[in-house]
Formats: C-alpha cells, sequence, structure tokens
C-alpha cells in the first residue's frame, strides 16, 4: 500500500488537499456561528417578551405608588374627597400591575 505522505503528492493532490482543509474549517465555523446565533436569538426573544415588560410594569407600579401617595398626601392637606376617590383609582391600576407582575414572575430566571 504505497503512503500518502504529502511530499510524495503531486500539486494536484495538494491543492485538492489544502482546498478540501479550508472548506472544511469554513463548514466548522459556520455551524458554530449557527450554533451561537441560535442561542443569541433565545436571550434576545426572553429580553424582548420578559426582561421589557417586567421592566414596564415595575415602572408602572412605582409610578402608581408615588401617584397613590400625592393623592393621600393631598387628601390629608385639604380633605377633599376627590383626592380619596383619585387614589382609590389608582390602586385600582396598581392592582392590575400587580396582577400583570404576578403572571410575569412565573417565568423569572
Amino acid at each position: 500500500m504505497p503512503s500518502l505522505k504529502m511530499p510524495s503528492l503531486k500539486i494536484k493532490g495538494r491543492l485538492n488537499g489544502g482546498f478540501g482543509a479550508v472548506c472544511m474549517v469554513l463548514a466548522i465555523l459556520v455551524g458554530v456561528t449557527i450554533w451561537e446565533i441560535s442561542g443569541v436569538a433565545k436571550i434576545n426573544q426572553r429580553i424582548v417578551d420578559l426582561r421589557v415588560p417586567t421592566s414596564a410594569a415595575s415602572l408602572g407600579m412605582v409610578n402608581g405608588l408615588n401617584a397613590s401617595l400625592a393623592a393621600l398626601r393631598g387628601f390629608m392637606i385639604t380633605g377633599n374627597p376627590a383626592f380619596k376617590q383619585q387614589r382609590a383609582a389608582i390602586w385600582s391600576d396598581i392592582d392590575g400591575i400587580k396582577a400583570n407582575m404576578d403572571k410575569l414572575s412565573s417565568h423569572w430566571t
């Protein structure tokens, strides 16, 4: 059986071997790139579907609490019942945000 040492190959064999090696490296790199992109796509989907809505709900809850405190201060200072009604409406909104946050929190990692 003849040995396939590099010096015994003709120029055609050397070129084909080199081209095959470059193609193999390229195919491996393309496979690794596709695998990494799928991982990035999963992370991106989690950010879009979970992290951003959670952040928006948290911001809404903080804003609601601040508005509720402002209405409470207004009621305590003036005694105007409109502030009391405003505070009840704000707490109704906060309850909705809390329900949304509870639903989102079941998927937190």
